[in-house]
């Protein structure tokens, strides 16, 4: 009787306490591949008014001192680096990249790019003319919906008030999504309007932005910008959206404009995201103690910014709790086995 009472429990073991066991290590093992796929997410990102004086011939454009007088010194340098800058970033936001012939020179396979322009009636780069660029990594595709691509763009201010459109201070946002984690986030490049016509700029701006959320189901915003403003991160980013929340923004230093620095106008900031690490700001051209401009800087090009973000965006966050909950369920497997796995197995 004993013998046959231990053959029933060999069998039980092995048809059905081994597959529970097995099940429940399998939920636990699942359990800590969710919460590892919600680790933080570094964030590499751009801003850089280059301005357009970089890429124009003072002895073709008669506009002295609005040109480089060493041409093309200044778009040869300026380039050579932005590219540079650019194989370390997730995203760049350019303004008055004037240059047309620069992305035929970088592999469409490693960035892509959107922009918007305003202006350019005297000739691309004359004043009036404004440019706003987007640069993304492969690493990025562009969101859409229903075969288009989620995009703003515009123009906030006239140099002629006259004019029927605007044509200046351009402004381009556009949702992304990575393509290893499926996080999403909207991206906007702006030149901002200065004091004055400041208000009716970001109203403009603001209105789109609001209807992209909308559309694109995506709350989290990269705001990288030449705000033009002496602003807080804070304020320019309620400014923009007065529901913004959780808003992390670069280090403010003195980056505009050469030859002379007084103004903090460039900014990269973030909001709607779980930030769950402080964001590292960086710049190319050093600080106010150790500022080192090129020589081959031309009027009103500003210094450019790089800002490192260590984010967990709401949408990414593990739907099963990730390791928290797996932690969670190691109490309750070990009851489970203990009910369920005789000492006999």
């Amino acid at each position: 009787v004993a013998q046959a009472l231990e053959n029933r429990i060999r069998q039980w073991c092995r048809g059905v306490a081994m597959p529970i066991w097995t099940l429940l290590l399998a939920l636990c093992t699942e359990g800590i591949q969710i919460g590892e796929v919600s680790r933080p997410q570094s964030l590499k990102v751009l801003q850089w008014n280059l301005h357009s004086e970089c890429f124009l011939s003072c002895k073709s454009t008669k506009k002295a001192p609005h040109c480089d007088a060493h041409y093309p010194s200044c778009q040869q340098h300026a380039t050579s680096l932005l590219r540079s800058l650019l194989a370390e970033v997730d995203f760049a936001g350019l303004e008055q990249l004037s240059d047309p012939s620069f992305f035929d020179q970088v592999d469409s396979h490693e960035l892509g790019h959107l922009q918007h322009q305003c202006g350019g009636s005297q000739g691309y780069g004359m004043y009036p003319f404004d440019v706003a660029t987007i640069v993304f990594s492969a690493r990025w595709a562009v969101k859409e919906t229903a075969g288009s691509p989620l995009t703003i763009g515009g123009c906030m201010d006239k140099v002629n008030e006259s004019s029927k459109e605007n044509d200046y201070r351009a402004y381009v946002g556009q949702v992304f999504v990575h393509k290893d984690t499926g996080l999403e986030l909207l991206v906007l490049v702006a030149h901002y309007p200065h004091t004055g016509k400041y208000e009716a700029g970001v109203q403009m701006m603001a209105a789109d932005l609001a209807q992209l959320k909308e559309r694109a189901k995506v709350d989290e915003v990269l705001l990288l910008a030449d705000t033009n403003q002496q602003k807080s991160n804070l304020e320019i980013m309620q400014d923009l959206d007065p529901t913004a929340r959780r808003v992390l923004g670069s280090d403010v230093h003195l980056t505009c404009c050469y030859p002379a620095y007084f103004f903090q106008y460039d900014r990269i900031i973030s909001s709607n995201f779980e930030s769950i690490g402080s964001q590292a700001t960086t710049l190319p051209f050093g600080n106010e103690n150790t500022h080192h401009v090129p020589d081959w800087a031309t009027l009103n090009m500003h210094d450019p910014v790089l800002v490192e973000f260590l984010l967990v965006p709401e949408q990414s966050l593990p739907r099963s709790g990730g390791r928290s909950a797996a932690l969670q369920l190691v109490p309750v497997v070990l009851a489970l086995a203990a009910l369920v796995w005789p000492r006999s197995c």
